[in-house]
């Protein structure tokens, strides 16, 4: 009697957390495990203009209070024009918002304290992100969506009208999808002092045609440059030490590639479908680990690939790197760059000391010969 009465009570139990499914107002929800609470679900995209997530919602004579905005909730909903989240709202799932064509603003309310990957990405009309300039946890800088801290880029608008972008000093990470489908976006400069691109974070960005990574960064993540179809060269600066899964796949313009010595894993499909890629520098004496052609679907035949000196032998031997034309550089590539750039930077000193000494001769003449005025020659001391 007592295993029954148990038993009685788990599946009564079981049925009033039960997940409800309803529609109010063309909204859909989903109520949480509490019973109290729901999140708002995955829409049917016959929605238009302007929508507001509400705090609250009533089905059935309860009241629900909206929490969160689910995993690909408004996905493909190309006629909405803008989103207001109620405060309440918690959560942002990942790409809450995904392909929403039309959507050209957000507003963010102060309850929100997280944002899944990706919640605003392939949004190609989305210029304007809501944000109060108290909020705990995200601020808006130049039009772009970052943590309280901006030390990382959660969303960069797709239809900010900017052919060169330069992201600001003091970002550390950028996020997960953070400029998926920007596709304006044609030169862009990745300063000191970010540590890491995670995966997909300028996925499709298919307008890119000039990219500017610093040493600082650590990691280029998954699939973080997929797609990027104007790019043409690429300079991996030595401090990288991971180049992600698929991380340039499909970038079918580019034709030259230098990855530096301190690279010791490339993912498979790195490079893959890269069908124009003419040649490869890489100052890794070791050739790098991986779990895949990191050069899946190119021709390597007509591919070459410079390696260090007495180096050739280990690449000739690797699974993945043997078939390419193998070609020994006596100078390691990188070492050769950071001469030159040296050498650039002494010849412009040079010439700006040179020119100071100059002035300076000029401006000096007159006062030995006593043909300037006092205050010209007293000029002419200070200087």
């Amino acid at each position: 009697m007592k295993k029954h009465a148990l038993l009685f009570l788990g599946l009564l139990l079981a049925f009033a957390v039960q997940a409800i499914d309803f529609k109010v107002d063309q909204l859909k929800y989903t109520t949480n495990a509490d019973g109290l609470t729901a999140s708002v679900d995955s829409q049917e995209c016959n929605l238009s203009g302007a929508i507001v997530i509400p705090a609250k919602v009533m089905y059935n004579g309860q009241s629900y209070a909206v929490t969160s905005i689910g995993d690909g909730a408004f996905r493909g909903c190309n006629e909405m024009t803008s989103i207001e989240i109620s405060e309440g709202v918690r959560y942002v799932g990942m790409g809450a918002f995904i392909h929403c064509a039309s959507l050209a603003s957000v507003k963010i309310p102060m309850s929100v304290d997280s944002i899944g990957a990706g919640a605003f990405c392939f949004c190609s009309s989305l210029a304007h992100f809501d944000v109060d300039k108290d909020h705990p946890f995200f601020t808006v800088s130049d039009g772009i969506l970052l943590s309280k801290n901006k030390r990382t880029i959660i969303a960069y608008p797709a239809a900010q009208a900017k052919n060169h972008y330069l992201i600001p000093v003091g970002i550390a990470t950028i996020e997960e999808n953070a400029f998926a489908g920007c596709s304006t976006l044609h030169y862009l400069t990745i300063p000191p002092g970010v540590i890491a691109i995670n995966k997909c974070a300028f996925l499709g960005c298919s307008g890119l045609d000039s990219i500017s990574i610093s040493a600082s960064v650590d990691s280029i993540g998954e699939r973080a440059f997929w797609g990027c179809k104007n790019l043409t060269s690429l300079l991996i600066p030595e401090g990288v030490h991971t180049i992600g899964r698929s991380a340039f796949e499909g970038c079918e313009n580019l034709v030259s590639v230098f990855i530096p010595g301190s690279v010791i894993s490339i993912g498979g499909k790195a490079f893959g479908r890269c069908q124009k890629l003419k040649e490869i520098h890489i100052d890794a004496s070791t050739p790098p680990a991986g779990d895949g052609d990191p050069f899946d679907s190119i021709n390597k035949t007509t591919c070459t690939l410079y390696v260090p000196a007495f180096s050739k032998g280990d690449y000739a031997a690797s699974e993945y790197w043997k078939e390419f034309l193998i070609v020994e550089e006596e100078v390691p590539f990188m070492t050769v760059v950071w001469v030159l750039g040296v050498i650039a930077l002494l010849l412009g000193m040079i010439f700006v000391l040179s020119r100071r000494f100059k002035i300076g001769v000029l401006r000096s003449s007159p006062c030995k010969c006593g043909k300037m005025k006092d205050e010209e020659s007293t000029n002419c001391i200070n200087h």
